[in-house]
């Protein structure tokens, strides 16, 4: 059997989804954004690529402002903060049914 590697970044979250697309409709690079933005590329790239942090409004805020000077683009400051919110929904009750379900495992081996 073949082996099949993927080169392509994963986007795990609905705000680094979004990020990528209204950054490059935009026609900015990761680089770009970082200098229009003044946040650090490192911070830009764990959102965009990893997806593993979840931005406040105030970053949300500055990214979108960034992106709308390049290309205005509606309503761009809401899009990232709902996308940042649902992000942040879905990591809540995540982190819930992984501590539920310890739980429950905790209390199956005590009976």
């Amino acid at each position: 059997m073949q082996q099949v590697t993927f080169t392509k970044k994963i986007n795990y979250s609905l705000f680094s989804q979004v990020l990528v697309e209204k950054r490059t409709k935009a026609g900015l690079s990761l680089s770009d954004l970082a200098d229009l933005t003044r946040l650090p590329l490192s911070l830009l790239e764990d959102l965009e690529c990893a997806g593993r942090s979840v931005p406040s409004f105030d970053i949300c805020y500055k990214i979108g402002q960034a992106i709308n000077s390049r290309r205005m683009q509606g309503f761009m400051i809401q899009d990232l903060w709902e996308a940042a919110t649902i992000d942040r929904t879905a990591k809540f009750i995540r982190a819930s049914y992984a501590t539920s379900s310890s739980a429950n495992g905790t209390q199956r081996k005590a009976a």
